[in-house]
């Protein structure tokens, strides 16, 4: 493993295709886009470039 952290990186694309991986509620993607064009930061853990890991500051006004 070689994993590296990357700040401000999820996409509605990624952040559903993690949700899908983790086997947890999949939300829509404008709900998502919205949610993430408002929170305050994001961090990601990536491995071979498939995010393994992530984090979010939230704040946004839209999930929570």
């Amino acid at each position: 493993m070689n994993i590296t952290y990357e700040e401000n990186l999820l996409t509605a694309e990624n952040y559903r295709k993690f949700q899908e991986k983790m086997g947890w509620k999949q939300d829509g993607y404008d709900q998502i886009a919205k949610s993430l064009k408002n929170d305050l930061y994001d961090v990601v853990a990536v491995d071979a470039e498939e995010i393994v890991g992530m984090g979010r500051l939230v704040g946004d006004g839209s999930m929570y």
